[in-house]
């Protein structure tokens, strides 16, 4: 698997973002682009996109909006973060680097990425592998408690619904993410140097502002976004992802454990296969990433014995 190489750092403009992005492999072959999570940055995908660089695949990148080297090309653009954004920066990533259709792998705010864009543009995906499952969310929905168990884990949400937490993350931005590694995957054994090389991506001038609304918003606590109001309402919906798509789940995970998969599965095809991976947490491209690149090839397979079947 090809993960050793330094990578190098490119970037395409888009309509309010200059985004900065890793690429492997050759552009004439099949795009598939991978988005990252919080709290993550786009390395984390290598080994994922170096071995599908070797198995032919054109692997893009991108570094979210308030993360790593991408910034916003104007001052009096909105620091927000709603899923309908997310969504369509990567519609416009898409658009500046000329792919007409991709498959995607996202990873928590990345697979919410991917699955809005599926949703809204389905004819840009031709395949979605969902690390995390369906994460699309309804502040309405929101608004009821979970259980304690489930509660817990995510503290931090809570945290940063307070001003308190605010100033928290801008001081402890590091500290937090360990933090939230280690909750989030208890049996991963991350080395201080790979940490490091992701939290630089954290010391983005507006990652505060973008990861602050984004917890805010999917609870009501912050405005939506006017200019993609349309989207979000159609998001907000849950409706069903209906491109081809395979869902894992880390058996360890805290957070989006397998069994949600129950409450899930009708937001996926009838026919959408989903895995609980062995000794995985909740950052499994990082834990396991020989699984997630055998089930993306396994899906991706089978959309060719369909196709070949139907000419």
């Amino acid at each position: 698997m090809a993960t050793k190489e330094k990578l190098t750092l490119d970037f395409v403009n888009t309509r309010s973002l200059r985004i900065a992005y890793h690429q492997w492999g050759n552009p004439a072959g099949r795009p598939v682009v991978l988005v990252h999570g919080f709290p993550d940055d786009a390395q984390g995908w290598n080994p994922v996109a170096g071995d599908l660089a070797e198995r032919g695949y054109y692997a893009l990148a991108p570094y979210l909006r308030g993360y790593g080297q991408t910034r916003f090309l104007s001052e009096t653009t909105s620091r927000t973060a709603q899923q309908s954004e997310l969504a369509s920066d990567l519609k416009d990533f898409l658009d500046a680097m000329a792919i007409r259709k991709a498959s995607v792998v996202g990873h928590d705010w990345g697979a919410r990425a991917v699955a809005g864009l599926a949703v809204l543009h389905p004819e840009r995906v031709a395949s979605l592998t969902a690390l995390n499952g369906y994460l699309l969310y309804n502040i309405e929905a929101n608004q009821q408690p979970g259980l304690p168990i489930r509660e817990s884990p995510t503290w931090y949400q809570w945290y940063f619904n307070t001003e308190r937490g605010v100033r928290g993350l801008e001081r402890y931005r590091r500290e937090i993410g360990r933090l939230l590694w280690t909750q989030w995957s208890p049996s991963w054994r991350f080395n201080a140097r790979k940490f490091e090389s992701v939290a630089e991506s954290w010391e983005n001038p507006d990652f505060v502002k973008i990861v602050i609304h984004s917890y805010r918003h999917r609870y009501g606590n912050s405005p939506t976004n006017p200019e993609f109001a349309d989207a979000e309402a159609v998001l907000q919906t849950l409706p069903q992802v209906q491109v081809p798509s395979v869902v894992l789940f880390g058996e360890d995970d805290p957070m989006e454990p397998p069994e949600d998969w129950e409450g899930q599965k009708q937001r996926w095809p009838n026919d959408t296969r989903h895995l609980a991976v062995a000794n995985a947490g909740h950052f499994m491209q990082h834990e396991q990433p020989e699984v997630v690149v055998a089930e993306f090839l396994r899906l991706e397979e089978g959309l060719h014995k369909k196709s070949a079947a139907a000419r």
